[in-house]
């Protein structure tokens, strides 16, 4: 298997590649084929015979020829944006409202506001930067500003607006001349988006063994992460780069029902139709602990790993959680703080909603790419 993998010291994290005509992110000149008006959604044509689902309740609409419009009829070409890929019998979802994405800042089109994201809590500073970066604005676009912008400087966020915006305007300009079905924009492989998200402190070494990924790489991570840009290398030493790191044994462990955690308890990860469900385990409890204190300890432990693996399987949808019983309020306000706290450093939005009445913990994950058995 040739792959393309993340290396600290450890073992490569391996990131299946995506079918280009339905990645997330690519722009698509689309064609109105259908409209449904019960279920308020349009069926795009776009690429290669391929329909998706947009929704009707997304507008306002930008069309090919420039033009901003808030209702679409059937023939209409679009410029859409595919925002979750096909699952299964759905099809791919599609939206109107284009987004560029940069480091410190997100492009988005027919919004023509500064927006912060949420995981920035000074409050101070965010009003400022509101007002600061309104300017850059126009007329037909905005900008939020993401999590890395609130530790750059003001000349580094404005200097990457500037060049967002281009693309936008050039983006405009393709469209009015391509032919419907026509690819705009490829949207950015899921290994660049895990690279781009990353910290620099996080990575030794950038390791593939496709010559073509790394150019693709070191092209694309010097305009967005030119510190990481020079970590990129290429394997051609033998055996082969899967086998140094046993990457068929660590798909075996990924994909695993069952994950075992230092204290000697487990978890049991079983994904349903509707929901994926989570078993902890107390299992041959190793700590020099017992009752309450034990059970607190391995939930501790649990947290931690049920977000990994959230992670790491790409699990999405509603997770349901059934750690190992709290009888202390205390005790259940602790575990819920740490599993809050583990969720808030998923790049994909994640977040505990509640524990229910049985003290089960449900979370909610954003689907963007398939889970990591599918795409196996």
């Amino acid at each position: 298997m040739r792959f393309f993998g993340l290396w600290n010291g450890n073992h490569p994290v391996t990131l299946q590649r995506i079918p280009e005509k339905e990645l997330p992110g690519s722009i698509y000149i689309g064609t109105v084929s259908n409209i449904s008006r019960n279920i308020k959604a349009a069926f795009v044509s776009f690429g290669e015979e391929t329909d998706g689902f947009l929704s009707l309740e997304d507008g306002p609409f930008l069309r090919a020829d420039g033009e901003v419009v808030q209702e679409i009829k059937t023939g209409d070409s679009l410029l859409v944006q595919v925002t979750k890929e096909a699952a299964g019998i759905k099809p791919p979802t599609l939206s109107g409202h284009i987004t560029l994405t940069g480091h410190r800042c997100i492009l988005t089109a027919l919004h023509n506001k500064i927006s912060v994201s949420a995981k920035i809590r000074d409050s101070a500073w965010r009003k400022n930067a509101k007002e600061h970066f309104a300017t850059y604005c126009g007329d037909d676009y905005g900008f939020i500003l993401r999590t890395e912008s609130y530790q750059a400087a003001e000349e580094e966020i404005a200097a990457e607006m500037t060049t967002l915006a281009a693309r936008y305007q050039e983006l405009k300009q393709k469209a009015a001349f391509r032919k419907e079905k026509s690819l705009l924009k490829k949207g950015e492989s899921s290994y660049l988006k895990a690279l781009v998200g990353m910290n620099a402190g996080q990575l030794d070494q950038i390791v593939t063994d496709l010559p073509e990924i790394a150019a693709d790489l070191k092209e694309k991570l010097a305009l967005v992460r030119p510190d990481l840009a020079s970590l990129v290398r290429v394997y051609e030493g033998s055996p082969s780069l899967a086998a140094v790191y046993a990457v068929d044994a660590e798909l075996d462990r990924a994909l695993g029902r069952k994950v075992y955690l230092p204290c000697g308890g487990y978890l049991i990860i079983d994904p349903t139709e509707a929901m994926t469900v989570i078993d902890v385990n107390s299992g041959k409890n190793s700590l020099n602990k017992t009752g309450q204190e034990a059970f607190l300890a391995v939930n501790r432990e649990a947290a931690r790993e049920v977000c990994r693996q959230i992670r790491l399987r790409n699990l999405s949808g509603i997770i349901v959680v059934d750690f190992v019983n709290l009888k202390l309020e205390e005790d259940r306000q602790e575990l819920g703080s740490i599993l809050a706290e583990e969720l808030r450093k998923d790049p994909v939005p994640a977040q505990l909603v509640d524990f229910t009445g049985l003290y089960l913990a449900e979370i909610t994950r954003k689907k963007v790419y398939k889970p990591l058995r599918e795409q196996v």
